[in-house]
Protein backbone atom coordinates (compact mmCIF):
# COMPACT_ATOMS: atom_id res chain seq x y z
CA UNK A 1 0.00 0.00 0.00
CA UNK A 2 2.51 2.95 -1.41
CA UNK A 3 -0.72 5.61 -1.92
CA UNK A 4 -2.06 7.50 -0.25
CA UNK A 5 -5.42 10.08 -0.78
CA UNK A 6 -7.01 12.96 0.92
CA UNK A 7 -10.77 13.19 0.52
CA UNK A 8 -12.20 16.98 1.35
CA UNK A 9 -16.09 17.60 -0.05
CA UNK A 10 -15.75 20.83 2.25
CA UNK A 11 -12.97 22.41 -0.59
CA UNK A 12 -14.90 20.83 -3.16
CA UNK A 13 -11.26 19.33 -4.24
CA UNK A 14 -9.26 15.90 -3.91
CA UNK A 15 -5.74 16.72 -3.22
CA UNK A 16 -3.41 14.31 -3.79
CA UNK A 17 -0.48 13.60 -1.61
CA UNK A 18 3.22 12.89 -2.60
CA UNK A 19 3.15 9.08 -2.52
CA UNK A 20 0.57 8.14 -4.61
CA UNK A 21 2.21 10.45 -7.41
CA UNK A 22 5.93 9.40 -6.98
CA UNK A 23 6.36 7.94 -10.19
CA UNK A 24 4.80 11.28 -11.79
CA UNK A 25 7.69 13.08 -10.00
CA UNK A 26 10.19 13.13 -12.36
CA UNK A 27 8.76 13.75 -15.32
CA UNK A 28 6.12 16.65 -14.25
CA UNK A 29 8.55 18.96 -11.73
CA UNK A 30 10.79 21.21 -13.93
CA UNK A 31 14.22 21.38 -13.32
CA UNK A 32 15.50 25.52 -13.20
CA UNK A 33 17.75 27.96 -11.03
CA UNK A 34 18.40 27.83 -6.71
CA UNK A 35 15.01 29.83 -6.55
CA UNK A 36 12.93 28.51 -9.05
CA UNK A 37 11.34 25.49 -7.73
CA UNK A 38 7.83 23.84 -7.31
CA UNK A 39 5.96 22.09 -4.81
CA UNK A 40 5.85 18.14 -6.39
CA UNK A 41 2.63 18.16 -4.15
CA UNK A 42 1.18 21.13 -6.02
CA UNK A 43 0.24 19.09 -9.09
CA UNK A 44 -2.92 19.28 -11.56
CA UNK A 45 -5.50 17.03 -11.03
CA UNK A 46 -5.70 16.07 -14.45
CA UNK A 47 -2.28 14.74 -13.96
CA UNK A 48 -3.61 12.05 -12.46
CA UNK A 49 -4.93 10.82 -15.02
CA UNK A 50 -1.58 10.14 -17.32
CA UNK A 51 -0.74 6.45 -18.36
CA UNK A 52 2.52 6.79 -16.43
CA UNK A 53 0.29 7.48 -12.98
CA UNK A 54 -1.57 4.65 -13.45
CA UNK A 55 0.16 1.79 -11.37
CA UNK A 56 0.23 4.45 -8.39
CA UNK A 57 -3.61 5.35 -8.91
CA UNK A 58 -4.42 1.53 -7.87
CA UNK A 59 -2.01 1.23 -5.20
CA UNK A 60 -3.67 4.59 -3.72
CA UNK A 61 -6.95 2.99 -4.66
CA UNK A 62 -5.75 -0.26 -2.13
CA UNK A 63 -4.40 1.62 0.02
CA UNK A 64 -8.04 4.05 0.78
CA UNK A 65 -9.80 0.44 0.43
CA UNK A 66 -7.78 -1.15 3.27
CA UNK A 67 -8.47 1.72 5.19
CA UNK A 68 -11.63 2.06 4.80
CA UNK A 69 -12.59 -1.85 5.35
CA UNK A 70 -10.38 -1.91 8.50
CA UNK A 71 -12.13 1.29 9.84
CA UNK A 72 -15.19 0.90 9.31
CA UNK A 73 -14.64 -3.18 10.52
CA UNK A 74 -14.16 -1.76 14.17
CA UNK A 75 -17.13 -0.66 14.73
CA UNK A 76 -18.68 -3.84 13.24
CA UNK A 77 -16.64 -5.95 15.61
CA UNK A 78 -17.77 -4.01 18.35
CA UNK A 79 -20.62 -4.82 17.83
CA UNK A 80 -20.28 -8.53 17.93
CA UNK A 81 -19.09 -11.23 20.35
CA UNK A 82 -15.64 -10.59 18.77
CA UNK A 83 -14.98 -7.77 20.79
CA UNK A 84 -15.55 -6.20 24.18
CA UNK A 85 -15.50 -2.59 25.30
CA UNK A 86 -13.06 -2.36 27.82
CA UNK A 87 -12.21 1.46 27.76
CA UNK A 88 -13.85 4.52 28.68
CA UNK A 89 -15.88 5.93 25.37
CA UNK A 90 -19.40 5.88 24.71
CA UNK A 91 -18.79 5.40 21.28
CA UNK A 92 -17.67 1.90 22.07
CA UNK A 93 -19.70 1.31 24.85
CA UNK A 94 -23.10 1.90 22.77
CA UNK A 95 -22.07 -0.32 20.10
CA UNK A 96 -20.71 -3.01 22.02
CA UNK A 97 -24.40 -2.82 24.17
CA UNK A 98 -26.04 -3.70 20.34
CA UNK A 99 -26.91 0.33 19.44
CA UNK A 100 -25.91 0.33 15.82
CA UNK A 101 -27.77 2.93 14.11
CA UNK A 102 -26.27 6.47 15.79
CA UNK A 103 -25.09 8.32 13.12
CA UNK A 104 -23.41 10.64 15.44
CA UNK A 105 -21.44 7.57 16.61
CA UNK A 106 -17.78 9.28 16.72
CA UNK A 107 -16.34 5.61 15.73
CA UNK A 108 -18.88 5.47 12.86
CA UNK A 109 -19.00 8.76 12.04
CA UNK A 110 -15.41 9.33 11.32
CA UNK A 111 -12.44 9.38 13.49
CA UNK A 112 -9.05 8.82 12.00
CA UNK A 113 -9.27 6.04 8.99
CA UNK A 114 -12.68 4.72 10.65
CA UNK A 115 -16.00 4.93 10.30
CA UNK A 116 -18.37 5.82 6.95
CA UNK A 117 -16.15 8.63 5.55
CA UNK A 118 -13.12 6.36 5.48
CA UNK A 119 -15.03 4.10 3.51
CA UNK A 120 -16.84 6.61 0.98
CA UNK A 121 -13.35 7.43 0.57
CA UNK A 122 -11.86 4.40 -0.48
CA UNK A 123 -14.89 3.38 -2.81
CA UNK A 124 -14.52 6.58 -4.64
CA UNK A 125 -10.82 6.54 -5.12
CA UNK A 126 -11.28 2.80 -6.23
CA UNK A 127 -14.07 3.83 -8.89
CA UNK A 128 -12.09 6.78 -9.84
CA UNK A 129 -9.40 4.42 -9.77
CA UNK A 130 -11.32 1.85 -13.06
CA UNK A 131 -12.46 5.20 -14.56
CA UNK A 132 -9.01 6.62 -14.98
CA UNK A 133 -7.73 3.22 -16.33
CA UNK A 134 -10.51 2.07 -18.68
CA UNK A 135 -10.47 5.11 -20.15
CA UNK A 136 -6.56 4.73 -21.09
CA UNK A 137 -7.46 0.64 -21.95
CA UNK A 138 -10.37 1.78 -24.38
CA UNK A 139 -8.37 4.67 -26.21
CA UNK A 140 -7.18 4.04 -29.74
CA UNK A 141 -4.65 2.81 -29.78
CA UNK A 142 -4.87 1.60 -25.79
CA UNK A 143 -2.64 4.42 -23.52
CA UNK A 144 -2.41 1.87 -20.29
CA UNK A 145 0.76 1.38 -19.29
CA UNK A 146 -0.22 -2.00 -17.67
CA UNK A 147 -3.50 -3.69 -18.47
CA UNK A 148 -3.02 -5.64 -15.12
CA UNK A 149 -3.49 -2.31 -13.09
CA UNK A 150 -6.57 -2.13 -14.47
CA UNK A 151 -7.24 -5.47 -13.05
CA UNK A 152 -6.26 -4.90 -9.28
CA UNK A 153 -8.41 -1.99 -9.84
CA UNK A 154 -11.37 -4.09 -9.95
CA UNK A 155 -10.54 -6.13 -7.34
CA UNK A 156 -10.10 -3.13 -4.60
CA UNK A 157 -13.29 -1.65 -6.09
CA UNK A 158 -15.13 -5.16 -5.59
CA UNK A 159 -13.68 -5.63 -1.89
CA UNK A 160 -14.91 -2.67 -1.14
CA UNK A 161 -18.65 -2.79 -2.39
CA UNK A 162 -18.69 -5.87 -0.60
CA UNK A 163 -17.76 -4.73 2.49
CA UNK A 164 -20.23 -1.85 2.64
CA UNK A 165 -23.08 -3.79 1.63
CA UNK A 166 -21.88 -6.41 4.82
CA UNK A 167 -21.82 -3.30 7.09
CA UNK A 168 -23.52 -0.86 6.19
CA UNK A 169 -27.74 -0.44 5.89
CA UNK A 170 -27.48 2.62 3.39
CA UNK A 171 -25.47 3.78 1.51
CA UNK A 172 -24.89 7.33 -0.83
CA UNK A 173 -22.56 7.24 -3.81
CA UNK A 174 -21.50 10.80 -3.67
CA UNK A 175 -18.64 12.13 -5.78
CA UNK A 176 -16.07 14.47 -3.71
CA UNK A 177 -18.27 17.70 -3.99
CA UNK A 178 -21.67 15.85 -5.62
CA UNK A 179 -24.06 14.22 -2.84
CA UNK A 180 -25.40 11.03 -4.10
CA UNK A 181 -29.19 9.93 -3.34
CA UNK A 182 -29.25 6.97 -0.52
CA UNK A 183 -29.42 3.49 -2.21
CA UNK A 184 -31.84 2.55 0.65
CA UNK A 185 -31.79 -0.84 2.37
CA UNK A 186 -33.34 -3.04 -0.71
CA UNK A 187 -30.96 -1.32 -2.88
CA UNK A 188 -27.74 -2.29 -0.70
CA UNK A 189 -27.77 -5.72 -2.77
CA UNK A 190 -27.45 -4.38 -5.66
CA UNK A 191 -23.69 -3.55 -3.78
CA UNK A 192 -22.64 -7.27 -4.54
CA UNK A 193 -23.49 -6.98 -7.88
CA UNK A 194 -21.79 -4.20 -8.77
CA UNK A 195 -18.74 -6.23 -7.48
CA UNK A 196 -18.98 -9.00 -9.46
CA UNK A 197 -19.62 -7.54 -12.50
CA UNK A 198 -15.97 -5.75 -11.29
CA UNK A 199 -14.65 -9.49 -10.17
CA UNK A 200 -15.56 -10.88 -13.76
CA UNK A 201 -14.42 -8.04 -15.85
CA UNK A 202 -11.10 -8.46 -13.56
CA UNK A 203 -10.70 -11.81 -14.19
CA UNK A 204 -11.12 -11.39 -18.33
CA UNK A 205 -7.76 -9.55 -17.74
CA UNK A 206 -6.03 -11.18 -15.22
CA UNK A 207 -6.22 -14.70 -17.07
CA UNK A 208 -3.22 -16.01 -18.49
CA UNK A 209 -1.52 -12.14 -17.33
CA UNK A 210 -1.17 -13.10 -13.63
CA UNK A 211 -1.84 -16.17 -12.02
CA UNK A 212 -2.07 -15.33 -8.23
CA UNK A 213 -4.32 -11.96 -8.87
CA UNK A 214 -6.41 -14.23 -11.09
CA UNK A 215 -6.87 -16.90 -8.23
CA UNK A 216 -7.68 -13.54 -5.72
CA UNK A 217 -10.01 -12.45 -7.98
CA UNK A 218 -11.89 -15.52 -7.90
CA UNK A 219 -11.93 -16.44 -4.79
CA UNK A 220 -13.54 -12.99 -4.32
CA UNK A 221 -15.95 -13.19 -6.57
CA UNK A 222 -16.99 -16.66 -4.79
CA UNK A 223 -17.41 -14.75 -1.46
CA UNK A 224 -19.37 -11.51 -3.32
CA UNK A 225 -21.56 -14.17 -4.17
CA UNK A 226 -22.02 -16.26 -0.98
CA UNK A 227 -22.50 -12.93 0.92
CA UNK A 228 -24.94 -11.96 -1.43
CA UNK A 229 -27.45 -14.69 -0.30
CA UNK A 230 -26.80 -14.06 2.99
CA UNK A 231 -27.55 -10.83 2.73
CA UNK A 232 -31.06 -11.68 1.56
CA UNK A 233 -31.16 -13.97 4.59
CA UNK A 234 -30.65 -10.63 6.68
CA UNK A 235 -32.32 -8.02 5.13
CA UNK A 236 -35.95 -7.15 6.81
CA UNK A 237 -38.46 -8.56 7.23
CA UNK A 238 -36.35 -11.65 9.13
CA UNK A 239 -36.44 -14.68 7.26
CA UNK A 240 -37.36 -17.94 8.72
CA UNK A 241 -35.88 -21.40 8.23
CA UNK A 242 -32.74 -22.72 9.85
CA UNK A 243 -30.66 -19.98 8.72
CA UNK A 244 -28.90 -21.54 5.90
CA UNK A 245 -28.89 -19.78 2.44
CA UNK A 246 -31.10 -20.96 -0.05
CA UNK A 247 -29.14 -23.39 -2.39
CA UNK A 248 -30.56 -23.29 -5.45
CA UNK A 249 -29.43 -19.55 -5.69
CA UNK A 250 -28.12 -18.61 -8.41
CA UNK A 251 -25.64 -16.82 -5.96
CA UNK A 252 -25.07 -20.09 -4.18
CA UNK A 253 -24.17 -21.85 -6.87
CA UNK A 254 -21.99 -19.50 -9.02
CA UNK A 255 -20.19 -19.38 -5.58
CA UNK A 256 -19.47 -22.97 -5.60
CA UNK A 257 -18.54 -22.96 -8.98
CA UNK A 258 -15.49 -20.70 -8.01
CA UNK A 259 -14.74 -22.06 -4.83
CA UNK A 260 -14.07 -24.96 -6.32
CA UNK A 261 -11.99 -23.57 -8.83
CA UNK A 262 -10.35 -21.04 -6.91
CA UNK A 263 -9.34 -24.28 -4.41
CA UNK A 264 -7.83 -25.89 -7.33
CA UNK A 265 -5.35 -22.78 -8.07
CA UNK A 266 -4.62 -21.95 -4.59
CA UNK A 267 -1.00 -21.59 -3.78
CA UNK A 268 -1.42 -23.38 -0.55
CA UNK A 269 -3.71 -24.83 1.42
CA UNK A 270 -3.96 -22.40 4.28
CA UNK A 271 -3.77 -19.73 1.55
CA UNK A 272 -5.26 -15.78 2.42
CA UNK A 273 -5.66 -13.18 0.67
CA UNK A 274 -4.78 -10.09 3.50
CA UNK A 275 -4.64 -6.06 3.84
CA UNK A 276 -0.87 -5.71 5.87
CA UNK A 277 0.48 -2.34 7.29
CA UNK A 278 3.84 -1.14 8.83
CA UNK A 279 5.38 1.67 9.76
CA UNK A 280 5.40 2.81 6.12
CA UNK A 281 1.90 2.80 5.94
CA UNK A 282 0.67 3.93 9.44
CA UNK A 283 -1.35 1.81 11.74
CA UNK A 284 -4.72 0.55 11.59
CA UNK A 285 -7.65 1.23 13.53
CA UNK A 286 -7.69 -2.40 14.72
CA UNK A 287 -3.91 -1.65 16.18
CA UNK A 288 -4.88 1.88 17.49
CA UNK A 289 -7.71 1.14 19.14
CA UNK A 290 -7.00 -2.45 20.61
CA UNK A 291 -3.96 -2.71 21.19
CA UNK A 292 -2.79 1.12 21.96
CA UNK A 293 -5.57 2.85 23.27
CA UNK A 294 -7.10 -0.68 24.70
CA UNK A 295 -10.55 0.86 24.27
CA UNK A 296 -11.59 -3.38 22.75
CA UNK A 297 -10.10 -6.54 23.76
CA UNK A 298 -11.16 -9.66 22.22
CA UNK A 299 -14.63 -11.21 23.36
CA UNK A 300 -15.10 -13.78 26.09
CA UNK A 301 -16.31 -15.91 24.08
CA UNK A 302 -13.23 -16.43 22.03
CA UNK A 303 -10.43 -16.10 25.11
CA UNK A 304 -9.41 -15.20 28.46
CA UNK A 305 -6.52 -14.06 30.24
CA UNK A 306 -3.64 -16.73 31.63
CA UNK A 307 -1.77 -16.55 34.64
CA UNK A 308 1.43 -15.60 32.77
CA UNK A 309 -0.21 -12.50 30.63
CA UNK A 310 -2.94 -10.88 32.63
CA UNK A 311 -2.88 -8.09 30.45
CA UNK A 312 -3.64 -9.76 26.83
CA UNK A 313 -6.80 -12.25 26.24
CA UNK A 314 -4.52 -15.12 25.00
CA UNK A 315 -6.30 -18.38 26.76
CA UNK A 316 -8.70 -19.22 24.19
CA UNK A 317 -11.71 -20.64 25.46
CA UNK A 318 -13.85 -21.07 22.33
CA UNK A 319 -13.73 -25.12 22.46
CA UNK A 320 -14.05 -27.40 19.23
CA UNK A 321 -17.62 -29.14 19.21
CA UNK A 322 -15.80 -32.72 18.57
CA UNK A 323 -11.99 -32.50 20.09
CA UNK A 324 -13.34 -30.48 23.06
CA UNK A 325 -10.35 -28.41 22.79
CA UNK A 326 -9.75 -24.91 22.17
CA UNK A 327 -10.23 -24.29 18.74
CA UNK A 328 -6.77 -23.88 16.40
CA UNK A 329 -7.55 -21.30 14.50
CA UNK A 330 -8.49 -19.00 16.91
CA UNK A 331 -5.78 -19.22 18.78
CA UNK A 332 -3.68 -18.60 15.57
CA UNK A 333 -5.46 -15.64 14.54
CA UNK A 334 -5.29 -13.80 18.13
CA UNK A 335 -1.44 -14.83 18.44
CA UNK A 336 -1.14 -13.05 14.93
CA UNK A 337 -3.02 -10.39 16.01
CA UNK A 338 -0.86 -9.73 19.41
CA UNK A 339 2.44 -10.08 17.52
CA UNK A 340 1.25 -7.63 14.73
CA UNK A 341 1.26 -4.88 17.30
CA UNK A 342 -0.13 -1.78 15.84
CA UNK A 343 -0.75 -3.44 12.28
CA UNK A 344 -2.55 -6.35 12.70
CA UNK A 345 -3.47 -7.41 9.23
CA UNK A 346 -7.17 -7.95 8.03
CA UNK A 347 -8.10 -11.40 6.21
CA UNK A 348 -10.02 -10.27 3.15
CA UNK A 349 -10.74 -14.03 2.08
CA UNK A 350 -9.19 -17.28 2.69
CA UNK A 351 -9.28 -21.05 1.05
CA UNK A 352 -11.08 -21.64 5.06
CA UNK A 353 -13.69 -19.53 3.98
CA UNK A 354 -13.67 -21.19 0.03
CA UNK A 355 -14.81 -24.67 2.41
CA UNK A 356 -17.20 -23.49 4.24
CA UNK A 357 -18.81 -22.07 1.18
CA UNK A 358 -18.61 -25.22 0.28
CA UNK A 359 -19.99 -26.71 3.44
CA UNK A 360 -22.97 -24.72 3.69
CA UNK A 361 -23.97 -24.76 -0.41
CA UNK A 362 -23.73 -29.07 0.33
CA UNK A 363 -25.71 -28.84 3.85
CA UNK A 364 -28.46 -26.33 2.72
CA UNK A 365 -28.67 -28.81 -0.49
CA UNK A 366 -29.07 -31.93 1.76
CA UNK A 367 -25.93 -33.30 0.42
CA UNK A 368 -24.26 -34.71 3.62
CA UNK A 369 -21.37 -36.33 1.74
CA UNK A 370 -20.75 -32.87 0.23
CA UNK A 371 -20.94 -31.49 3.37
CA UNK A 372 -18.78 -33.65 5.23
CA UNK A 373 -16.42 -33.60 2.73
CA UNK A 374 -16.02 -29.71 2.51
CA UNK A 375 -16.17 -29.71 6.73
CA UNK A 376 -13.32 -32.16 7.27
CA UNK A 377 -11.28 -30.25 4.39
CA UNK A 378 -11.41 -27.46 6.46
CA UNK A 379 -10.79 -29.40 9.75
CA UNK A 380 -7.70 -31.02 8.40
CA UNK A 381 -6.08 -27.61 8.01
CA UNK A 382 -5.69 -27.78 11.13
CA UNK A 383 -5.47 -31.52 12.26
CA UNK A 384 -8.63 -31.42 13.97
CA UNK A 385 -10.86 -34.78 14.23
CA UNK A 386 -12.78 -35.70 11.05
CA UNK A 387 -16.50 -35.16 11.45
CA UNK A 388 -18.51 -38.42 10.55
CA UNK A 389 -22.03 -38.70 9.08
CA UNK A 390 -22.51 -41.61 9.96
CA UNK A 391 -21.92 -41.40 13.45
CA UNK A 392 -22.26 -37.94 13.84
CA UNK A 393 -20.24 -36.16 17.06
CA UNK A 394 -22.16 -33.05 16.41
CA UNK A 395 -25.25 -31.66 15.07
CA UNK A 396 -24.11 -30.73 11.56
CA UNK A 397 -25.77 -27.23 11.25
CA UNK A 398 -23.99 -26.73 14.75
CA UNK A 399 -20.73 -27.33 13.42
CA UNK A 400 -21.27 -25.41 10.60
CA UNK A 401 -21.72 -22.70 13.02
CA UNK A 402 -18.65 -23.13 15.06
CA UNK A 403 -16.71 -23.31 11.86
CA UNK A 404 -17.57 -20.07 10.73
CA UNK A 405 -17.67 -18.77 13.85
CA UNK A 406 -13.96 -19.25 14.20
CA UNK A 407 -12.45 -19.84 10.88
CA UNK A 408 -13.77 -16.43 9.80
CA UNK A 409 -13.12 -14.41 13.12
CA UNK A 410 -12.98 -10.54 13.01
CA UNK A 411 -13.28 -10.73 9.24
CA UNK A 412 -16.97 -9.28 9.22
CA UNK A 413 -19.28 -11.90 8.98
CA UNK A 414 -19.95 -12.36 12.75
CA UNK A 415 -23.07 -10.22 12.62
CA UNK A 416 -24.91 -12.07 9.85
CA UNK A 417 -24.37 -15.00 11.31
CA UNK A 418 -25.32 -13.76 14.82
CA UNK A 419 -28.84 -12.77 12.96
CA UNK A 420 -29.54 -15.53 10.78
CA UNK A 421 -28.57 -18.51 12.61
CA UNK A 422 -30.05 -16.53 16.65
CA UNK A 423 -27.43 -16.55 18.29
CA UNK A 424 -27.10 -12.99 19.84
CA UNK A 425 -23.77 -11.39 21.50
CA UNK A 426 -23.73 -11.56 25.42
CA UNK A 427 -22.75 -8.37 25.47
CA UNK A 428 -26.21 -6.67 23.45
CA UNK A 429 -28.85 -5.07 25.89
CA UNK A 430 -32.65 -6.68 26.19
CA UNK A 431 -33.88 -2.86 24.13
CA UNK A 432 -31.14 -3.02 21.91
CA UNK A 433 -32.04 -2.73 18.53
CA UNK A 434 -29.19 -5.78 17.46
CA UNK A 435 -32.18 -7.83 19.60
CA UNK A 436 -34.80 -5.92 18.95
CA UNK A 437 -34.46 -5.35 15.41
CA UNK A 438 -32.12 -8.52 13.80
CA UNK A 439 -30.47 -7.68 10.48
CA UNK A 440 -29.68 -3.88 11.88
CA UNK A 441 -25.83 -2.58 10.48
CA UNK A 442 -24.36 -0.05 10.81
CA UNK A 443 -26.26 3.92 9.71
CA UNK A 444 -24.83 6.46 6.89
CA UNK A 445 -23.08 8.42 9.17
CA UNK A 446 -23.63 11.82 10.08
CA UNK A 447 -21.10 13.66 8.01
CA UNK A 448 -23.05 12.58 5.02
CA UNK A 449 -26.33 13.22 6.13
CA UNK A 450 -25.60 16.71 7.20
CA UNK A 451 -23.83 17.44 4.13
CA UNK A 452 -26.30 15.73 1.41
CA UNK A 453 -29.05 17.53 0.48
CA UNK A 454 -30.61 13.69 -0.62
CA UNK A 455 -30.35 12.99 2.94
CA UNK A 456 -30.45 16.08 5.34
CA UNK A 457 -30.64 16.07 9.31
CA UNK A 458 -33.61 14.89 10.09
CA UNK A 459 -33.23 12.14 8.52
CA UNK A 460 -29.92 11.47 10.65
CA UNK A 461 -30.55 8.02 12.88
CA UNK A 462 -29.97 8.06 16.45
Amino acid sequence: MTGTYRFDRRLGRSPWSAPLLGLLTASLVGCGGLLDVSNPNNIKGEDVELPAAGTALANGALARVAFGVNGSALPYHTATDELEWSGSRDGWRELDQGKLSNAFNEFIDGAVNSGFPRMAEGRWLADEAIRVLEKQAQASPPTIVNIVDLARAYLYAAIAYVHIANVFDDFALSDRAEPAPPVGRPGMGSFYDTAIDYLTKGLAIASGRDASLAHTIRAMRARANFDRAIWELISPPPKGGAGLVNAASSYVTNAVADAQAALGTAPSPDWRFQFLWSSATGSNQHGAEIVSRQEMRLGPTYVEPSPTSPTWLNNVVLMDPIDNEPSPIVDAIQKEFRAGGFFPPYTVVSTRELHLILAEAALAAGDMPGFEDAINDLRDLDGLTDWNRSAPQAPALDLLIHSRQSNLFLQTRRLSDHYRFGVPSREWLSGSQALTRPGTLLPISATECLANPHIGAANCST
